[in-house]
């Protein structure tokens, strides 16, 4: 039976999970890591080409920050579970710095 494996499923039960929420990771980072995704919620695109995509506070992105924005928090919850917290705290601070001024509008 051929399956087609995407990619990007596997992306969003990262982000759903919390994937930094290991013992290894510093707990206020882990936090903070959590809190950036639920602000961010499921931000992605519904259909190829959409160019706009909304995020669960109504926050309007364009699909390619969105998908900037997920990359970020990957490499976040990446460093955070390497014990490379500085650059993970790094990571977050680049999406809460992109985010901050939508959730203020």
């Amino acid at each position: 039976m051929y399956t087609s494996f995407k990619p990007y499923v596997l992306v969003l039960a990262m982000l759903g999970h919390g994937a930094c929420a290991s013992t290894e990771c510093d707990p206020n980072l882990a936090d903070s890591i959590r809190d950036t995704q639920r602000h961010m919620g499921p931000l992605r695109a519904d259909k190829p080409g959409q160019a706009r995509v909304f995020s669960a506070d109504g926050s309007e992105y364009s699909a390619g920050a969105a998908r900037w924005l997920q990359a970020e928090l990957l490499r976040a919850e990446k460093n955070c579970r390497e014990g490379k917290f500085a650059d993970a705290g790094e990571h977050v601070a680049a999406v809460r710095a992109a985010i901050i001024p939508h959730a203020q509008r």
